[in-house]
């Protein structure tokens, strides 16, 4: 759950991110903009492996375009951990 100014303000998903990786990139993006981010371990859900690929021919290449656009974005934050870096 992400509060709806919260998603506003980080830009929401990235509509260039088809599949994979689209909420790590929101959850950093959040950060950035200074949000908290929460975790509990009493929710539960459920999660179908595949369930958003597996009828498509080009989930490799998709999920290596995501791949690309995540480091382009977010690597040099995962490198120093620094935001403005």
């Amino acid at each position: 759950m992400v509060r709806k100014s919260a998603f506003e303000e980080a830009g929401r998903f990235d509509e260039d991110v088809k599949l994979y990786l689209e909420d790590d990139m929101l959850g950093l993006s959040l950060r950035k903009h200074g949000w908290k981010i929460l975790f509990t371990p009493l929710a539960t859900g459920i999660h179908e492996q595949g369930a958003s690929s597996k009828l498509r021919e080009d989930t490799q290449q998709i999920q290596a375009n995501s791949a690309r656009i995540f480091e382009s974005k977010w690597g040099r934050y995962l490198d120093t951990g620094n935001f403005d870096a």
